[in-house]
């Protein structure tokens, strides 16, 4: 199991790459270009559209909850913490939309899913989500439902 962890470890290290800044060392990491909007349309056409292709029983089966209430949970945690609104980086690009981020908390709720997996479906990273999931956690601590 430790040596699992070693060769995860190395894994990353190697996805960085070292560079000399005024005498500095930095780090660059990777990045993997994500098609944001594209995850959105994709999630919002499976699930959340007037006539979404999976009906109201496969999105419960998949979230545990009614669609309904997911939609009252996001309405709701919007004004509670702007990190769920979605904002143009500092290169003007959208980052996710708040449905893709909460559907990524709800899936690793729902179903004990890594974070690290909602890359697949959703295109997003697993640091994202699981700030994401932070998040979320903090709202529901605080007592974000009115």
């Amino acid at each position: 199991m430790f040596e699992n962890y070693q060769r995860k470890k190395a894994a990353k290290k190697k996805e960085k790459t070292s560079m000399v800044v005024h005498g500095r060392t930095s780090s660059r990491r990777c990045t993997i270009p994500r098609d944001q909007v594209c995850a959105h349309e994709n999630l919002f056409q499976n699930y959340f559209s007037n006539h979404p292709l999976y009906t109201l029983s496969d999105f419960r089966n998949r979230f545990r909850m009614g669609r309904e209430l997911f939609i009252r949970i996001m309405e709701q945690i919007v004004h509670f913490d702007d990190y769920f609104k979605q904002k143009p980086d500092a290169t003007g690009k959208l980052g996710f939309s708040l449905q893709v981020k909460m559907t990524a908390v709800m899936r690793m709720l729902a179903c004990g899913t890594a974070a690290d997996l909602n890359d697949d479906y959703l295109k997003i990273a697993e640091t994202t989500s699981f700030e994401a999931y932070k998040r979320f956690f903090h709202a529901v601590n605080n007592g974000f439902i009115r």
